[in-house]
């Protein structure tokens, strides 16, 4: 009779790890333009391997999770009040003020200004 080997089970941790360059990158560098064959290289990995990990790991895409870091920026830079909405563009990496609050409306459902004005 022959002996079958049970495949070790996959742990998700170790799938994360192998994005961990990307992630870490990601986190410097949010309000650059990173290209994703860049991401797939630091990360030794295909492109679309890096997309299926990022999608298991954290439900986003490369380029959806690089906008979720931005806008995560822009509303600490919001809250304290101290820059207008186009600076938080600026600082966020967005060239445009309108394609900057599409974005932030689209993430969060408010306007970047309206967004301010809670915070008040």
């Amino acid at each position: 009779l022959g002996t079958r080997q049970k495949k070790s089970p996959s742990f998700p941790w170790k799938k994360t790890r192998k994005i961990e360059p990307a992630v870490d990158y990601i986190s410097v560098h949010f309000n650059e333009n990173i290209p994703i064959p860049y991401l797939a290289d630091l990360c030794k990995i295909s492109q679309t391997y890096l997309k299926q990990l990022f999608q298991k790991s954290y439900g986003l895409s490369p380029k959806a999770f690089i906008i979720q870091k931005r806008i995560e920026y822009a509303c600490d830079l919001l809250a304290t009040n101290l820059y207008d909405i186009s600076s938080v563009a600026q600082a966020t990496g967005y060239n445009d003020v309108y394609y900057f609050s599409y974005q932030f409306k689209k993430i969060t459902g408010i306007s970047p200004s309206r967004y301010k004005k809670q915070r008040k």
